[in-house]
């Protein structure tokens, strides 16, 4: 039977601490989630998503984001990709620290470069 290994109590009292702070910080989100279902104190209801759905015009708010969204989205695609074919074929001068400026401020990388002993 293999041996776990000792865990330490600091580990512990960190993981009950940041439930606790989680808990801290998302209890407003919680309580406005709560009362958006029970409007006045009564039962539970959607009438206020439905009120929201149509004096907010919601349909058309979702129809000016996603339209937006696929627009950036498609047009930083074909920028990046036309960059990217840029700096990995063509002598630019330059490329390396392009490439490694480029990199720098990657969100990838921050899970790797900046907590290489996360345990969590």
């Amino acid at each position: 039977m293999p041996q776990q290994p000792s865990r330490n109590p600091l580990d512990t009292v960190l993981a009950i601490g940041l439930a606790g702070g989680a808990l801290i910080l998302l209890s407003p989100l919680l309580y406005a989630a709560w009362v958006s279902f029970h409007p006045n104190g009564g039962p539970w209801s959607w009438a206020n998503y439905r009120q929201a759905w149509v004096q907010g015009h919601f349909v058309r708010a979702f129809a000016n984001s996603t339209l937006v969204a696929l627009t950036v989205t498609i047009s930083q695609t074909v920028t990046s990709v036309g960059a990217g074919y840029a700096l990995a074929r063509l002598p630019v001068p330059g490329r390396n620290l392009l490439l490694f400026l480029a990199i720098a401020r990657s969100p990838s990388r921050c899970r790797c470069w900046r907590c290489p002993c996360s345990r969590f």
